[in-house]
């Protein structure tokens, strides 16, 4: 039996339910480019039959149809019962019962964590291949307990770093909303790791936005999140980029020219250097003298210290447009009531234009381009993605990967 409804942007949750079959529950996401599957109850998402059940099929061209494949319940056969043989009743047996052993309480993952360190330092815990939390070949020196303080690590932190040296693997949180980051390690299929996020990069060559392939060591990147949500990915490549590198894309940039850089895992001092006065706070816009791990700056070349230029207020027809849901949501109704509002007719929050109008029309046709053309909006691609012009020395970052390993590539 199929059931035509219409569903707004965002995810939903689908159940079918049919006499003799087991209930099918799956949750489905609905954007502008189309529907998708995100999971499926004790079942899976197919992209194409034959289909297993329980499954969720989703055709990939308009109008879009979820196909529900329920699975019949097991009808047990009954099992005639023997007859039993009567046995002699026993004399029974003293039991004895034993003193329950009392659980352990599990000790707090930060304190598992200076364990842990302390175990490399006396070097009774070989550190393979991913510890670097301290340079085992003395470069510093850090007091264990220090660390943890100084780092600011709370058990959240201490959980996730425990995991990566057990997980072999890069734990990492992303907040809600938009913010930028820099990561410790280079990171491939952006696109597999980010379903939900947005990512984008800055194009030092166009000086403009474009989306990236791969984070990279030295760059800074703006992600934009639905949800606070827990990452994680198979790296191999620490990142540690030096103030070498930094002066040397400096030296490259024109005057009125930028760069989003990332201090990835590096703790850099600017203080005295051609880079003192350039670089400000990608979140703030405050002009820093240190580079701090895991956070993102600009880099401004050749010009005095820069104002950081203020967030342009959005026109009005774009945040109408957003706040009844988007181009989607755009019918005759819409259209109809922006044409009484520009005769005067009907009061509305502002009053439209011609070519708010006539955007309003495209976009109603489906033509995004020629919509945002006419209002000025960006709905047809919000931000296009960018990338830095700049090569780690491969002889320093490999040197330096040799001697570190799992643990600081957790601390971010």
């Amino acid at each position: 039996m199929a059931i035509s409804v219409s569903l707004e942007v965002g995810r939903h949750e689908i159940k079918w339910s049919k006499e003799g079959y087991e209930d099918l529950i799956a949750t489905i996401e609905v954007s502008d480019e189309g529907v998708s599957c995100i999971s499926v109850q004790d079942g899976e998402c197919y992209t194409s039959t034959p289909v297993t059940p329980p499954g969720v099929l989703i055709t990939s061209e308009e109008p879009f149809t979820v196909v529900g494949y329920l699975k019949k319940k097991a009808t047990p056969t009954p099992t005639p019962a023997p007859t039993p043989t009567p046995t002699p009743t026993p004399t029974p047996t003293p039991t004895v019962t034993p003193t329950p052993t009392p659980t352990p309480t599990p000790k707090p993952r930060c304190e598992e964590l200076v364990e842990l360190i302390s175990d490399f330092v006396a070097e009774t815990k070989e550190p393979g291949i991913w510890l670097a939390v301290f340079d085992l070949n003395g470069d510093r020196v850090l007091d264990i307990f220090d660390l943890v303080k100084a780092q600011r690590i709370g058990e959240g932190a201490c959980d996730r770093i425990l995991r990566c040296y057990e997980d072999n693997r890069y734990y990492f949180v992303i907040e809600k909303g938009e913010n930028y980051y820099s990561f410790l390690y280079e990171i491939g299929n952006v696109d597999t790791l980010f379903t939900v996020e947005k990512v984008w990069e800055w194009d030092v060559e166009a000086q403009t936005w474009k989306r990236p392939t791969k984070l990279e060591c030295g760059k800074g990147y703006l992600i934009r999140a639905p949800e606070k949500v827990e990452k994680s990915a198979s790296v191999s490549v620490s990142c540690y980029p030096t103030l070498d590198d930094f002066i040397a894309l400096f030296n490259s940039l024109e005057v009125g020219k930028k760069a989003l850089i990332g201090a990835c895992a590096s703790e850099i001092d600017l203080t005295g250097t051609p880079l003192e006065g350039k670089v400000t706070d990608a979140e703030s816009g405050t002009v820093v003298t240190k580079l701090e791990r895991g956070k993102a700056y600009w880099l401004y070349g050749g010009a005095p210290t820069p104002t950081p230029t203020p967030t342009p207020t959005p026109k009005p027809i774009c945040s109408y447009i957003r706040s009844i849901g988007g181009v989607s949501a755009i019918d005759s109704v819409v259209i109809q009531q922006l044409i009484l509002a520009y005769n005067g007719i009907i009061s509305f929050s502002f009053t439209p234009s011609k070519n708010d109008i006539k955007g309003c029309a495209e976009y109603y046709k489906g033509n995004l381009s020629e919509g945002d053309r006419l209002t000025g909006c960006s709905f047809a691609g919000f931000l296009r993605v960018w990338r830095l012009l700049m090569e780690i020395k491969g002889s320093v970052s490999r040197k330096r990967s040799k001697n570190r390993s799992t643990l600081e590539k957790c601390l971010s």
